[in-house]
């Protein structure tokens, strides 16, 4: 089963004057009827901190065993 992967999140600490968001889209693949998972995923985090605005692209992966 192939799973389409949507996140976003946002950090926006009380104590300092700036905030992260982070916007990605990856697939996940599912073998074994649930039991192995293979999830792929790439974004881009965008830091504001007062007028500035900073970006940095992610890409991870991971595997998953369940049993």
């Amino acid at each position: 089963m192939i799973q389409p992967v949507v996140r976003y999140a946002m950090v926006n600490p009380k104590e300092a004057d700036n905030t992260t968001h982070e916007l990605a889209a990856g697939i996940g693949i599912y073998f074994e009827k649930h039991h192995l998972k293979w999830q792929t995923d790439g974004g881009v985090l965008l830091e504001e901190n007062g007028p500035d605005l900073f970006s940095t692209p992610v890409v991870r992966t991971h595997l998953q065993l369940g049993f």
